[in-house]
């Protein structure tokens, strides 16, 4: 309903949240967070499951609590001196990545997290990064699989290989929500699946139709690739495919 008199709305400053955190964890100030697919803020990256939420701005311990029990307030925007390796004036520019609360690196891995772009170099181990909390990876990073996983929201963007299976690895998708993407990899010969979650769908690489609902899509050739995108809340679409996909009959 409109109003007609002044209002007193609350706001939170853009630069600074707060986030309930993890159960068992310990947060340290000026160190890196991460939030958890729960939402939750956690110290580590959850081998890349966790994406970045920003830096600590005070100590808080809930070693002993449930998750929600406490709560901690980071920094979401701004230029900080981070810790690492291998840096060199050439960094700047660069992409950064965590790999846990308080080490980074110019160099993607698969359990390392996207935090920001270096703009100041220090020395071979500090550079000045403007953090960026909400930001997408520029650099896809490629996570190899060789047994069943459970592909997560904070995932998205993210390759996937099987390189190296000796058997069927599956990967079951989360609920499709538009703006997800994920990319899938036969890395050895061997099928790969992609289980969609409950009784959504996805497209058929060679006909772009929804396949039945809750059926997977599959491949064993290696070498073949798919590239998979929600657009449409339920479904998942195909962007580019190379080999022979089919769905589960």
């Amino acid at each position: 309903m409109a109003v007609t008199a002044n209002q007193l709305t609350k706001r939170q400053e853009g630069c600074r949240t707060w986030y309930p955190i993890a159960a068992s964890t310990t947060i340290y100030e000026g160190t890196l967070t991460f939030i958890t697919p729960s939402g939750y803020l956690d110290d580590d990256t959850g081998t890349a499951a966790n994406r970045f939420g920003g830096i600590a701005l005070a100590y808080v311990d809930n070693s002993s609590g449930s998750a929600g029990d406490l709560k901690a307030e980071v920094y979401q925007e701004g230029v900080f001196e981070l810790v690492g390796s291998g840096f060199a004036q050439t960094t700047v520019g660069d992409a950064i990545y965590a790999s846990d609360n308080y080490t980074i690196s110019a160099v993607p891995s698969a359990s390392s997290v996207y935090i920001g772009m270096c703009v100041g170099y220090v020395s071979s181990t500090k550079v000045l990064v403007d953090i960026d909390p909400d930001g997408t990876s520029p650099a896809s990073v490629v996570q190899t699989k060789t047994s069943a996983y459970t592909v997560t929201e904070a995932d998205s963007g993210k390759t996937f290989s099987t390189a190296g299976a000796s058997g069927a690895v599956t990967f079951s998708m989360p609920a499709a929500v538009p703006g997800l993407r994920y990319r899938f990899r036969v890395g050895a010969a061997q099928e790969l699946r992609i289980d969609p979650n409950g009784t959504e769908t996805i497209s058929l690489p060679s006909t772009g139709v929804p396949g039945a609902a809750g059926k997977y899509l599959t491949a064993d050739a290696a070498g073949e690739t798919v590239s998979l995108e929600c657009v449409v809340a339920g479904t998942w679409s195909v962007f580019g495919y190379t080999g022979t996909w089919t769905a589960e009959a």
